[in-house]
């Protein structure tokens, strides 16, 4: 599986320019054991005076068009989020201003957003004026390939639930020799040494900072961890960390931060913590995705565990991760499959989509936001 250094080209922002700039970079959805999982609905708070743009578009043009966007933004020194598509990492499904408490989206399904308090929290936005004429031609065309694209998806999860399976496994046998008295203690000294209080409970600020893609396994670490003054990489190939991550956020919020908490797309279980207002990160680098590149600190979870009963399943923990990454591989294949489906119904509306006008209603948003 790859990294995002190997993979994000074309229209997305360039991975040089995102080492320099303090721009952040996630997904908000992910291909998981279960299907298409989406937390779109998490990005904004309503009770907290937040405002969602909402852009109603035809496939693939937000996606394309957002990054330009995301660009002028940064020019303009606002801090910007870019919620990078899970099927099409080049493409941007969001673009997150946490500083103005603004986001803008890309309101096609399988993402889309329901407005809940239209025109006072969430404003919808239609970029396109679309020849339907011309696009109805092409009607038959469109209905095949996202009925092809749909089994294909359909399949990719199968593999990917079945790998899953053999990390649970590798998960399982972990936690039989791990010392949970032990972690605690850990976590406890180093949250007291690191996570100065302060007034209030902090709260939970939901991402994803890898995914399975059609590109392979992308892994924000880099991007994400530029601005941060202390990273530290905690080294597990066994699913564990997950409870280290989870005390250390819940001392975190206590101690008054909110953190960034970054869910696995397999396990959905904690697996990286990031802490904006102090610069701290806790990164888990495995078989999977490495911590590789930005300088860190590493805490090994074999500290934790009873390595000497534990190699005695070295064995079946071997074939349950040889088995596991081939499965993935598999599935990587057919998400390949399904995006080469989808680029064809792109293709279908391209020809009937006025760009430049998409383009310019998406500039006066973006000229009323920075004023």
């Amino acid at each position: 599986m790859q990294s995002s250094e190997a993979t994000l080209t074309g229209e997305s922002v360039s991975l040089d320019n995102q080492k320099k700039s303090k721009a952040a970079h996630y997904f908000m959805s992910a291909h998981t054991p279960s299907g298409f999982v989406s937390k779109f609905g998490q990005l904004y708070n309503a009770a907290a005076g937040w405002k969602a743009y909402i852009l109603k578009s035809a496939p693939g043009v937000a996606a394309t068009l957002l990054p330009k966007a995301g660009k002028r933004l940064e020019e303009s020194n606002i801090a910007v989020e870019y919620i990078h598509c899970v099927s099409d990492p080049n493409g941007v499904n969001a673009l997150v201003l946490p500083q103005l408490k603004i986001c803008i989206i890309d309101g096609l399904p399988p993402h889309c957003i329901k407005p809940e308090f239209p025109g006072v929290v969430e404003t919808e936005i239609t970029l396109f004026d679309m020849d339907d004429e011309k696009l109805c031609a092409n009607r038959a065309k469109i209905l095949q390939f996202a009925a092809r694209a749909a089994a294909q998806y359909d399949r990719a999860y199968r593999f990917i639930s079945a790998a899953a399976s053999l990390q649970s496994d590798c998960f399982r046998i972990a936690k039989e020799y791990f010392d949970t008295e032990a972690v605690e203690k850990y976590a406890a000294g180093l949250a007291k040494r690191i996570f100065p209080s302060k007034e209030g409970t902090g709260i939970d600020i939901p991402r994803y900072l890898s995914g399975i893609t059609a590109n392979g396994e992308i892994f924000f670490y880099n991007e994400n961890t530029a601005s941060y003054n202390r990273v530290y990489a905690i080294v597990d190939d066994y699913g564990i960390g997950r409870l280290l991550i989870s005390l250390l956020s819940e001392r975190a919020k206590a101690a008054g931060y909110d953190v960034i908490i970054c869910a696995c797309p397999i396990t959905g279980a904690p697996e990286h913590l990031l802490i904006p207002e102090l610069a701290i990160a806790f990164i888990t680098s495995n078989n999977f995705h490495k911590a590789e590149g930005r300088p860190c600190r590493h805490i090994n979870i074999r500290r934790f565990l009873d390595c000497d009963s534990l190699r005695l399943k070295k064995a079946r923990i071997g074939f349950n991760r040889r088995a596991a990454r081939e499965l993935y591989n598999q599935a990587i294949l057919l998400l390949q499959e399904a995006k080469a489906d989808d680029d064809i119904i792109r293709e279908c509306y391209a020809p009937c989509v006025d760009l430049e006008r998409a383009q310019s209603k998406l500039d006066e948003l973006i000229n009323k936001i920075i004023g």
